[in-house]
This record gives C-alpha cells, structure tokens and sequence, in this order.
C-alpha cells in the first residue's frame, strides 16, 4: 500500500521510499545547478542558487524545511499570519494576490 499524506484539500499519496517535496527540491536543485554549471555540493549551491518555493499546504513543510538557514527562500501562503513554530518557512504572504504581486517585482526590477 502507499502512504498517505496529510493535506487541506487534497489526498497526497506517497511511494514507500524517503521521498518528498524536499527531497524533491534538493534535487531539482542539484539538476540545475549542474546543468548551468554552477557548483552542485549542498553546501557550495547556497552561494550560486536561491531557490524560492511557495506553498499553502502541510505537504509543503518538507520543502520549506530544505530550504531553511540560507539554502533558499521559503514562503507559506495563508490568511492568517503562522505562529513561529507551527511552519518552517521563514515569509509569509497572505493570498495568491499577494503571491501574484511578490513574484511580479521580480518581473519589474
């Protein structure tokens, strides 16, 4: 059987191996990284990568947690403001119009 996963509005079914959205994200970042020819290691990527991953759901902690302490920009979109602990990401924005207006100055900059 596969696991589930806790969601809000989605059932996430997940394979029996250590796998997930940040495991996910260490990848596509190393993939990246070496498909640019940036320098790959874990620790080398934080000074040529700054990944930036949003999400709104439980299912995205394992990714906000990969990207904590400088490895990348994690942000948890939600109405109300998280309490310190209850997320590792480290930014909050309110709704997807917010969203829509964070990665728009990267657009106008």
């Amino acid at each position: 059987l596969l696991p589930r996963a806790a969601a809000i509005h989605v059932i996430e079914v997940r394979p029996q191996i250590h796998w997930h959205k940040g495991k996910a994200m260490g990848w596509l970042i190393k993939c990246m990284c070496e498909m640019l020819g940036l320098p790959s290691g874990a620790d080398s990527r934080k000074a040529t990568a700054m990944p930036i991953f949003i999400g709104d759901d439980v299912s995205d902690e394992d990714a906000f947690a990969e990207l904590r302490g400088g490895r990348g920009i994690p942000i948890v979109v939600r109405a109300e403001a998280p309490l310190r602990r209850s997320t590792a990401a480290e930014l909050w924005l309110r709704d997807p119009q917010q969203v829509a207006e964070f990665l728009a100055m990267f657009l106008n900059s």
